[in-house]
């Protein structure tokens, strides 16, 4: 996670060639796609070290939410319907799939 937080960063400050730097740190590393525009609060954890996650960068995750290896959440259909939002305190278990809605 602190990958993302990084690219985050350099984001942020006009780096966007090191922020896509560091999210291929983090995939290589952790073998995750956790892209940095998702809204990711610091207390989330992740599971086997994030193993298998793939995160869209429009979700928006609560507090205290634990995330199992080998969930993706992100849009149900590309350019169609909303991006998941995920309140606090949720476990989400291994092999979850969480979409958008409609």
């Amino acid at each position: 996670m602190k990958n993302v937080y990084r690219a985050k960063w350099c984001a942020k400050h006009g780096l966007p060639l090191m922020a896509k730097a560091f999210m291929k740190l983090n995939a290589m590393l952790c073998g995750c796609h956790i892209d940095y525009k998702a809204n990711i609060p610091l207390h989330t954890g992740l599971s086997h070290s994030g193993h298998g996650v793939v995160i869209n960068g429009a979700c928006e995750i609560g507090e205290n939410v634990i995330i199992g290896h080998g969930v993706t959440i992100g849009n149900r259909m590309p350019g169609h319907g909303g991006h998941p939002v995920i309140e606090d305190g949720v476990y989400i278990g291994s092999g979850a799939y969480v979409g958008g809605v409609f």
